[in-house]
C-alpha cells in the first residue's frame, strides 16, 4: 500500500484598511477584532511535510510517487476565465462559474515555472475539480463563519485529513489552503501565490484533484471565509 500524505496547511488574512486590500501570510486582525484562532507562529505552519505509512514508517512528502509530474500533462489554460477571476466572488461560491473559474486560476498557475517564496516549482500536471474535496471545503468553512474562528482546526478539533475522510475522500494525498476577508477568486488566489506556503500546495505535483469554498460571515470578525482543500485519490 502506498504511503498516506498529510501536506502541511497554510492560511492567510486580509487586512482591512478603509476596504479589503492585499493579502498577507498570517497578517494581523483588524482593530478591535478579536484574535482569530490560529496557530501562534508561522513555523507551525510551514514543519517538514508529514505522511502516515499505512505499513508502519514515515516518508517524507517531498520523496512520495506521483504521477502527476510535468507540464506535458497539463490542459490548456481557459485565459477568459483567469482574466475574469477579479469579477467572481465570494457569494458565487455554489455556482458553475465559481468551480470553473478557481479550477482555471489554479491550473493556469500550474502550468508554468514559478518562484514560490526561495524555492523553484516547474510547471506541473494539471487538477480537476472534485465534489467531494468541494464539500469537506464547504463544511470547513461554514464551520468558520458560523462559529466565528479562522483555524485548519475545526471547531469539533478535527483536521482537513479527518473531514475528506468524513465526506467519502479515499485519499493518498490531502492539504488545504484557507484564507478570510477576502472578496473575490483574483484576490484570494494572488494572495495564497503571494504567500510561500500556499503556494507550494498550489504547485505541488502530488495533488491531481480540488474542491473550494468561500462562505459570508455575518457579523464575523472578518467577513468571508475561503478554503481550498488539494487531494489525490488512492
Amino acid at each position: 500500500m502506498r504511503d498516506r500524505v498529510v501536506v502541511p496547511f497554510f492560511f492567510g488574512l486580509s487586512v482591512f484598511l478603509t476596504a479589503c486590500s492585499g493579502t498577507s501570510d498570517m497578517a494581523p486582525p483588524a482593530t478591535g477584532a478579536a484574535q482569530p484562532a490560529a496557530p501562534s507562529s508561522a513555523a507551525e505552519q510551514t514543519a517538514t511535510p508529514v505522511s502516515v505509512d499505512q505499513t508502519g514508517g514515515n516518508t517524507d512528502a517531498e520523496n512520495a510517487g506521483t504521477e502527476n509530474t510535468g507540464a506535458e500533462n497539463s490542459t490548456a489554460v481557459n485565459q477568459q476565465l483567469v482574466d475574469n477571476a477579479s469579477s467572481v466572488s465570494c457569494t458565487a461560491s455554489n455556482t458553475d462559474e465559481f468551480r470553473e473559474t478557481m479550477l482555471a486560476v489554479i491550473r493556469a498557475a500550474r502550468s508554468a515555472y514559478r518562484m514560490c517564496g526561495e524555492s523553484g516549482h516547474e510547471a506541473t500536471g494539471t487538477v480537476t475539480w472534485n465534489p467531494l474535496l468541494a464539500q469537506a471545503a464547504l463544511n470547513h468553512v461554514q464551520d468558520m463563519a458560523y462559529v466565528n474562528f479562522f483555524s485548519h482546526e475545526g471547531s469539533d478539533g478535527l483536521s482537513v485529513s479527518n473531514r475528506a475522510d468524513n465526506v467519502g475522500y479515499n485519499w493518498r494525498a490531502i492539504g488545504e489552503n484557507i484564507a478570510a476577508g477576502q472578496l473575490e477568486i483574483e484576490e484570494v488566489h494572488q494572495g495564497w501565490l503571494d504567500s510561500p506556503g500556499h503556494c507550494r500546495n498550489i504547485m505541488n505535483p502530488l495533488f491531481t484533484e480540488v474542491g473550494a469554498a468561500c462562505v459570508p460571515g455575518t457579523d464575523t470578525d472578518y467577513g468571508t471565509y475561503w478554503a481550498v482543500v488539494f487531494g489525490d485519490k488512492l
